[in-house]
C-alpha cells in the first residue's frame, strides 16, 4: 500500500531535521565544509559516462519484464507528470544552496541544488509549486528504485541544463553560484533544478518503501526485489548507496547566494 504524500514528508523530514540545517547556517558555509565529508560526495556520484555501476545494469521500463507496472496509471496520467517536472527545470534565488551529494565531473566541484525542506516551504506558500511537486512522482510512477537511482545520478549533464521556454528544443547551461573551495580558490558552482531535488526526493521515498515491504514481508524478500529488478547482492549495494545519502542529508554544507534579495526588499 502506498504511503499518502504527507505520511512520506514526514519520514523525510525526519531524516532532514531543520534543527540540523539551521545549525549548519551558523557553522559550516560554503564548499570549504565538504572537506568533512571526504569522499562520500563522489562515492554517491555515478559519473556521466558510466554505463555501469557496479553488478547494476542500466535498464528501461520498457524493456524490463519485471518492472514494476502500475494498474492506475494512465498515459495522460504519465504525461501530465512529465510536465510538472520539466516545470520544475528551474533554480530560484533563495539565501542559500545546499552542496549537493553530487559532483561534476568536468570540474570535480560538487553541484549546489535547493533542498526539499525548501521546496516544502515555498509550496506552503504556492499552490502551484505544491501541485508540481506532488504531480511530478506520477512519472516516476512505474519506474524501480534503481531506474530512478540511475536517473538522478547517472545523468547529471542533462540536469546540469534548463530550458528556454522561448525555444523547447533549446537547452540553457544552467546558473552557477560563486564560492570559495577547500583550497581557498574562487570556484563558481553550477546549479541543480528543482526538478533534480524532486527526483531525488523520490528515490528515496521509494527506498523507504522498499524497506518497509522488506521488513513487513520478510518471506517474500526475493519476489519484493524481483520486483525492483534487483538481485540480493544489488539491493545490499544499492542500501550501502542510500545509506550514505541519509547521512550527507543529515550534514548538509551551505552556500550563500550573494546575489539573493529578501522579498522585502524587492
Amino acid at each position: 500500500m502506498k504511503l499518502n504524500s504527507l505520511t512520506l514528508k514526514k519520514l523525510i523530514l525526519e531524516v532532514m531535521e531543520e534543527a540540523t540545517r539551521r545549525d549548519f547556517l551558523k557553522g559550516m558555509v560554503g564548499l570549504g565544509a565538504t572537506a568533512a565529508l571526504g569522499g562520500k560526495i563522489s562515492d554517491l556520484n555515478v559519473g556521466e559516462d558510466e554505463t555501469d555501476f557496479g553488478p547494476f545494469k542500466p535498464v528501461s521500463p520498457a524493456s524490463m519484464g519485471v518492472a514494476k507496472k502500475s494498474a492506475t496509471l494512465t498515459p495522460s496520467m504519465k504525461a501530465a507528470g512529465k510536465e510538472a517536472l520539466d516545470s520544475l527545470r528551474s533554480t530560484p534565488d533563495v539565501e542559500f544552496y545546499t552542496v549537493a551529494p553530487a559532483q561534476d565531473p568536468a570540474s570535480g566541484n560538487s553541484y549546489a541544488y535547493v533542498d526539499m525542506n525548501s521546496i516544502y516551504d515555498e509550496a506552503d506558500k504556492s499552490i502551484d509549486l505544491d501541485i508540481a511537486v506532488e504531480d511530478a512522482e506520477l512519472f516516476y510512477e512505474d519506474w524501480t528504485v534503481m531506474q530512478v537511482y540511475k536517473y538522478v545520478f547517472g545523468q547529471l549533464a542533462f540536469w546540469g541544463t534548463f530550458r528556454d521556454e522561448s525555444n523547447a528544443q533549446s537547452r540553457k547551461m544552467t546558473k552557477t553560484v560563486p564560492t570559495i573551495d577547500s583550497l581557498g580558490q574562487e570556484v563558481k558552482v553550477k546549479l541543480l533544478p528543482l526538478a533534480w531535488t524532486v527526483s531525488l526526493d523520490i528515490f528515496m521515498q521509494k527506498m523507504i518503501l522498499l524497506d518497509s515491504k522488506l521488513q513487513q514481508y520478510p518471506n517474500k524478500r526475493k519476489e519484493i526485489l524481483m520486483k525492483e529488478g534487483l538481485t540480493e547482492e544489488e539491493y545490499e549495494i544499492l542500501k550501502d548507496k542510500y545509506d550514505g545519502l541519509l547521512e550527507t542529508l543529515d550534514n548538509p554544507a551551505y552556500i550563500p547566494n550573494p546575489d539573493y534579495e529578501p522579498q522585502e526588499n524587492q
